[in-house]
């Protein structure tokens, strides 16, 4: 809940602090651009065991269950969790999470912004179905604080929209 979201905030906060993060890389882009890696994605980011954080670890049971949930047939492995910051004016444009099908299955997205207003401050989280040369927008989400988003790594093409507040 809101308790879980403020502490991971501390943690992530911490994390920036310390100078754990540097600027997210791209691997894959859902469509070819003669954009540069900065221009398609500008967030920092560092990748995390669960259990250094309690609240991390928490959340990560939660995600556990949804994925048991989501793929009952499979048998999941959890990896280190993706921690990442979006300042004013990243962002990240369309791609897959996992185009490669190397054993990444789900993908989970958990929000820790104070107050946003997304129509003020940006951010939002847009997955597309792309089918060859078509692509269809299927939702569009707010990132506000105590969402969780899920869903599957290599077949949902998504972007973050800029983010325009602090």
């Amino acid at each position: 809940g809101v308790e879980r979201a403020a502490a991971l905030r501390r943690f992530a906060a911490q994390l920036r602090e310390s100078e754990r993060m540097t600027r997210g890389e791209v691997a894959y882009a859902a469509s070819a651009s003669s954009t540069s890696a900065s221009e398609r994605r500008g967030d920092l980011q560092c990748y995390v065991a669960c259990d250094e954080d309690a609240a991390l670890s928490a959340l990560a049971c939660v995600t556990d269950a949804l994925a048991a949930r989501a793929e009952p047939d499979r048998s999941l492995a959890r990896g280190r969790a993706m921690v990442s910051c979006f300042e004013k004016g990243a962002r990240f444009r369309t791609h897959y999470d996992n185009p490669n099908r190397n054993g990444r299955v789900l993908t989970f997205v958990y929000y820790l912004n104070d107050g946003w207003d997304a129509g003020r401050d940006g951010g939002e989280l847009r997955a597309y179905l792309i089918r060859g040369e078509s692509e269809k927008v299927c939702a569009t989400v707010a990132p506000l604080r105590d969402r969780l988003v899920m869903f599957a790594s290599a077949t949902v093409a998504h972007e973050v929209l800029p983010v325009k507040g602090e």
